[in-house]
């Protein structure tokens, strides 16, 4: 699992792989937490809980 923190700029997300990845979503908490059903390493957490609403 790779986490990638980032801030939309401009343009619309896109899957640049196929093989590799199947979609591509930008998720508020309630929304990741309906795509994670399980607990996320602790400092992708932390960071979430300082900086995503």
């Amino acid at each position: 699992m790779i986490y990638v923190a980032c801030d939309v700029v401009s343009g619309t997300a896109r899957v640049g792989e196929e093989e590799g990845l199947a979609e591509v979503a930008w998720c508020d908490r309630a929304t990741l937490a309906e795509h994670v059903l399980y607990p996320l390493f602790g400092p992708v957490q932390e960071h979430l809980d300082a900086n995503v609403r």
